[in-house]
This record gives C-alpha cells, structure tokens and sequence, in this order.
C-alpha cells in the first residue's frame, strides 16, 4: 500500500544535534513532500523549542508535540487536538518528594518551563550540560515552577524531570504512588518524561490519521528512544535508526542508518522508491 505520511522523531532521530538536521535529510524531506506525502515532525519538544531548520521548511504544515499531547497546524496556527495534565494534578506531581530531589520543567502555553535553582538541583550530574544547552533556545526561567504554574492555572502539556543519578530515576518510579496516574517514558536514561495517563506518541500520530483519514497501513514512523516505542509499534512500516535503544529497535519492525548517517533520508527514499511501484 502506497504511504502517505511519515512521522518522524527529532532528537536522536532526525536531528543531528540539538537544533539541525543535515542536508541530507533536509533534500529528502522536500522530496517527500513534493511526491505528495505529508511529513510530521513528532516529537516530546513543545514550539517554542522546535528547530527553525525544519519550521522554515515550506511544505510541513503539521506537528505532534510534548509526546503526543498537541496535534498543531501551523498553516492555520490553530491545535487541532490537545490532551493535557490538569491544573490540579500537575501541582501535586510537583509537590512529590521525587519532583523537590530534582529538576523539573514544566511545558505550558507552548513554552518549557524552568526553576533558575536547576543547576543546584542537578549538581555533579552528567546530564547538566545537556540541560543547559537545551534551555538556551526558547525557554522561559521562573523564580518558583510551582507558584509560576498555579498562577497560570491551566492545563500543563508535559512535565519533565532531570536526575542526579539513575537510582533516584528508579526511586521515583518505585516510590511515587501519583505517578501511576500519568504515562511516562523517557529520552535519556537521566530524565522522565510525564504526560496525562494514555498520552504518548502514538495517541498523537492516530488522532493525526483520524483528521485526516490515513490508515495505519498509509503511514510510517522513525525513531530512536523510549518515547517512540508506542509509535513504533502502530504500523509494520516503522523503523529504528541503527543508533536506537534496544527497546525502540525491538519496536520497530525495519531498521535504518544511524541519526548522524542520515538516517531519514534514507527511510524516505525507500518509501519514495515503493510508491513508485503502486
């Protein structure tokens, strides 16, 4: 069966650092694009941090962000679906023993949110690097998270915890009873990722076909982490890039090169190539 949209992961996935993607990818996008199949970016990123490399690319109109929580139209500017924490149950996940040991952000009105103690709170840890590289592009610091959220007093996309330490990850998950109200998943063995129970990639990439009438046989997914492991098991043309965590691969039914191998692009000229034959 011909395929009509690709969703593809960032980080890890389609990105090569943490805000570009090569050439490469960039000359297979468009050609995708110009043969008529839609391309969805779908990723844990909210819009204030998604790439400019890939919002400036004429012909990507859609977004799955904050792991599947916003559907967004960019032609329209408009959310075509959204399935967030509320108010009332973000505040009590942030009052957790787990969320005071670490360092949280919140994603709200499209935009990450963050404490400016984060360094204290992820002192020594070998993620902190990867955290303050991240929070250089489109973030908001907040002199309290949990005032600056109760304040607002509206519906939280996504919250995201960053460990000292992988003992107090799992401690978090073994110990914190709330947690069994949210669905959570990860992109880096040091961070958790937590949106409204039943919210994830997947829900995203299905509320996305329902709009606009692909089967689960007209689409193909690319990944590389824990957050696309939903994802990855929709459809028998899903494919992890060879620099994949193990759980992704076993996912994925088709492999692919790695992120830093062009990965995607590859991937889409596969496709690209078979829809030819139909």
């Amino acid at each position: 069966m011909k395929i009509k949209a690709v969703f593809s992961d960032l980080d890890g996935t389609l990105l090569i650092d943490n805000f570009k993607t090569s050439q490469e990818n960039i000359q297979a996008i468009q050609k995708a694009l110009d043969s008529g199949i839609d391309f969805i970016p779908t990723t844990g990123r909210a819009i204030s941090d998604f790439p400019k490399q890939l919002m400036s690319l004429e012909g990507i109109n859609h977004f799955i962000l904050t792991n599947g929580a916003t559907v967004f139209d960019k032609a329209e500017n408009k959310i075509l679906s959204k399935n967030y924490i509320s108010c009332e149950k973000a505040l009590e996940l942030m009052k957790t023993e787990g969320a005071l040991k670490s360092c949280v952000m919140a994603f709200l009105d499209g935009r990450v949110h963050y404490q400016q103690d984060w360094k204290e709170k992820l002192a020594g840890s070998p993620v902190c690097p990867v955290v303050e590289e991240f929070l250089m592009y489109g973030c908001k610091e907040v002199d309290n998270l949990y005032e600056f959220v109760k304040t607002r007093n509206k519906e939280v996309e996504k919250i995201t915890f960053f460990f000292t330490d992988l003992d107090n990850r799992i401690n978090v998950i073994n110990t914190t009873a709330l947690l069994e109200e949210f669905e959570l998943s990860y992109t880096l063995e040091l961070n958790l990722e937590i949106t409204r129970k039943g919210v994830n990639k997947a829900l995203g990439v299905k509320e996305f076909c329902s709009i606009k009438g692909y089967s689960m046989d007209e689409i193909a997914v690319i990944g590389d982490s824990g957050n696309d492991i939903q994802m990855l098991s929709l459809t028998n043309n899903s494919y992890a890039v060879a620099n994949a965590v193990s759980s992704a691969k076993l996912a994925a039914k088709h492999s692919a090169p790695a992120n830093t191998e062009n990965g995607v692009a590859w991937v889409l000229n596969e496709i690209i190539n078979k829809n030819k034959e139909y």
